[in-house]
Parts: C-alpha cells; structure tokens; sequence
C-alpha cells in the first residue's frame, strides 16, 4: 500500500509518512523526507530564536529537562553508545590538541567545580560498580601483595587522604558524605603531630633502656 505525499506529490511506501491520529488513515499528508526537510529549513532560518527558547525552558523546567534527558537516554543507549564512538574516532581524534587545550583551560579556570564535578562522578561509579569493584580489587592485590604491601606502607608515612579519611571513618563511625577535604587537613595535622609526640617518646623510652644498661654494666664491674 502506498501514499502520495501532498508536499512533493511522491507516491511512497506507508511506512514513508509519520503517524497522525486525526487523519482518516491515521497518518500524516507529507512524508518523512518533507518534514525533515522543511524542519532543518525553518531551523536554519529561526536558529537563535530557537535556541533561544530551548535556553529558557531549561531554566524555568529543570526537573522536566532532567527527565527527558533521563527518559531519552534510556532509550536510545545503543544510539548515544554508536554516536560517541563515532564522535571519538571521528571528531576528537582531528581535533585533539584544540579539545585537550580547551579541558585544560577549563580546569585551570573553574578548579573547584572540576573537583566537585569529579567527586560526584567517581562516588555514582563506585555505588552503580560495587562487585566490580571489589572483584577488580581481589584480583589485583592477589597479583601483586608487593604492590600493596609498598603502597600501604608509603600512603602511611605520607598520611594520604584515603588512609586519613578511612581512620576518621572508623574511629567516629561516619559517612564519606560527612568527610569534607578540610576536615581530612585539619586531622591530618593532628595526626603529624601525634606521630611527632609518639617519635619523642620513642626516643626517650630508648634513651632510658640505654642508661638502664650502662647502670647495670657499671654495677656488675668488679
């Protein structure tokens, strides 16, 4: 079964026309290849004006835009998954230094808000990853216990943020979400200065072990 297009006057396959529920035969009068045709027309001619009232509903709707963004995300993966690779092998690879120098720029820039965006990113992929995760994790430190061995024992000397926040975590039973990066600072300074005590009375304790013996020496002479 076919259709005449009342644009081009074109008889076309049915499935050529888009669905129309006040029409007699439910679909439209003029075929897809018209509409998309006067569309990209009436766009090229009224772009700002377009833009322009896109730009404002995203302001007045946010919550509607998230969701349709949200909706239109789910589906459409395979479609988002074949466009990204093909912007990326495509797009990125012929202008890679002008995209680089731009991400750089804009981190240079907005440093904070890269911080917290990349805070965000990494917290939502560990939550939506656990076994992942945890099974990357096993293999890893089954593979090299050297590896991890070096690394504990360097974040600790250093005092990391990983290993300061997992001891604020443990001894005062909180959340990360409650774990700002300056109380990480605030704490790491106290435990320094903690260590620095502890050193001193290492050293004192030593000391006095030392003068204990040479006491002890002096009394078993003849």
């Amino acid at each position: 079964m076919k259709k005449r297009c009342s644009k081009c006057g074109q008889e076309k396959p049915k499935d050529e026309f888009t669905m129309r529920k006040d029409s007699k035969d439910g679909l439209n009068t003029q075929c897809k290849m018209c509409i998309r045709n006067l569309s990209q027309r009436y766009y090229e001619n009224n772009s700002d004006k377009i833009k322009e009232n896109a730009r404002r509903y995203k302001k007045n709707n946010p919550e509607k835009t998230k969701e349709a963004y949200r909706r239109y995300r789910e589906n459409n993966k395979e479609y988002i998954k074949e466009h990204n690779k093909d912007y990326h092998s495509t797009h990125y690879k012929n202008n890679k230094e002008k995209l680089l120098e731009q991400c750089r720029q804009y981190r240079e820039n907005n440093p904070e808000k890269v911080k917290e965006i990349n805070s965000i990113s990494c917290r939502r992929y560990r939550e939506n990853n656990k076994e992942k995760l945890l099974e990357i994790d096993r293999r890893y430190r089954g593979n090299n216990p050297e590896k991890i061995r070096m690394s504990h024992r360097l974040i600790v000397e250093k005092l990391g943020d990983c290993y300061v926040r997992g001891i604020i975590k443990q001894k005062y039973k909180i959340s990360n979400e409650f774990i700002s990066d300056e109380l990480i600072d605030d704490y790491r300074e106290q435990l320094k200065r903690e260590r620095k005590h502890n050193e001193k009375r290492r050293e004192e304790q030593k000391a006095a072990i030392v003068n204990r013996k040479i006491r002890s020496t002096r009394k078993q002479r003849p």
